[in-house]
């Protein structure tokens, strides 16, 4: 698996979406993006390497002015070919915890 395979796939699937990504946090190798919905709700999508070799995609409720108890964080655990799908799974998770409110853009 290469740093830059899974930064472009990332990146696509960011700029397909109109999301911003970060690279690193804490020196750890992981890409993420926020997302935040209309009733001011914030969530998380990242990605990091797992030490076996695959990649660990994460969807989380982050916080927000509801004091929403939504479904528990979730996460994939993907072989590289399967990136994209899991990262369409993950955006696709955080959408369903906006409904109804909707998405409002990234922070």
């Amino acid at each position: 698996m290469s740093h830059s395979s899974i930064d472009a796939d990332v990146r696509v699937w960011a700029e397909k979406h109109s999301l911003g990504i970060d690279y690193g946090w804490a020196g750890r190798e992981l890409w993420g993006t926020y997302l935040s919905s209309v009733a001011g709700d914030c969530f998380q999508i990242w990605v990091e390497p797992t030490p076996n070799g695959q990649i660990g995609v994460h969807a989380n409720w982050i916080d927000g002015p509801n004091d929403l108890d939504p479904e528990p964080a979730r996460k994939w655990v993907v072989e590289e070919s399967d990136l994209r799908n899991a990262l369409e799974q993950a955006y696709e998770q955080v959408i369903n915890w906006m409904a109804p409110s909707a998405r409002n853009g990234h922070v």
